[in-house]
């Protein structure tokens, strides 16, 4: 039980366990197949890339920026 600050309500505290080691596929000091890193790295930066040139062409626009301001901000 905890009591709450300024007030005399108490409020229970019911902490869950669960086995996650069931359930997961690595542990903290397991490593992921290389092919798998390699495989999310890409993707890291295939998503990455195409954020920042949609969000600085979006931004570009809406203040009043044409096709060459564009070119200069990326």
């Amino acid at each position: 039980m905890i009591t709450l600050p300024d007030s005399n309500f108490e409020v229970p505290i019911h902490i869950l366990q669960v086995n996650l080691s069931s359930r997961l596929h690595y542990s903290l000091k397991s490593n992921p197949p290389w092919h798998e890193d390699v495989t999310r790295a890409f993707q890291h930066v295939i998503v990455m890339l195409g954020t920042t040139v949609m969000v600085s062409t979006q931004l570009v626009h809406l203040m009043g920026g044409n096709d060459v301001s564009c070119s200069r901000c990326l």
